[in-house]
């Protein structure tokens, strides 16, 4: 008998993604995203990952009975200089759970502080580019002007694709799609491509 292997997909509920849309209780977050070039929405399996600099920042899933869970990994506080001493202090004042606009603005007051934590924690210079490249690709204003649209990064193939390496991973996928003029346009015939 061979074990049977579930496929992690990324995706979200209706009710999650409804909150994340305008109108929608983490509306501000995603706006917030929006505004800053530093920081890049990714969606998880049943979660989201606010990523800086290539480190996840924010990870988000929903709580139940309701609510969203917010984390920020406290691995990145570990290299603090003793001046920047008080951000533990604010991460360790932040709701562990969002219900409402308040206990979101709470985060949102202190992403600066979070992303000046992971600064100082150093990111890795890989993922740091990867972050890079889906911001040119897909949200600068240069992003019409490029042949490619990263679909997601750092992608775990599984045991299905590969049983002896199921944590195998790649490090962007993304699509080839040809900047000029009408072929923009067209959607059909658009070619896949791994990073």
């Amino acid at each position: 008998m061979t074990p049977q292997t579930t496929t992690k997909h990324r995706l979200i509920s209706a009710g999650f993604r409804k909150e994340l849309e305008s109108g929608g209780l983490l509306w501000p977050l995603v706006r917030f995203v929006q505004q800053d070039t530093s920081l890049d929405l990714q969606i998880r399996h049943e979660s989201i990952n606010i990523y800086f600099r290539g480190g996840s920042l924010i990870h988000i899933e929903p709580n139940k009975p309701k609510g969203y869970g917010f984390k920020f990994d406290p691995n990145y506080m570990k290299k603090l200089p003793s001046v920047l001493k008080g951000i533990k202090q604010v991460v360790a004042a932040l709701p562990k759970v969002v219900l409402d606009e308040v206990s979101l603005q709470s985060w949102l007051e202190a992403l600066p502080m979070l992303k000046q934590a992971m600064d100082h924690y150093g990111p890795s210079e890989e993922r740091d580019a990867q972050q890079q490249i889906v911001w040119t690709n897909n949200r600068s204003s240069v992003a019409r002007s490029t042949d490619w649209f990263v679909c997601d990064v750092e992608v775990t193939l599984g045991p299905n694709v590969d049983p002896a390496h199921p944590n195998k991973s790649i490090d962007m996928i993304a699509l080839h799609w040809q900047s000029k003029g009408a072929v923009r346009k067209k959607i059909q015939g658009l070619d896949w491509a791994l990073v």
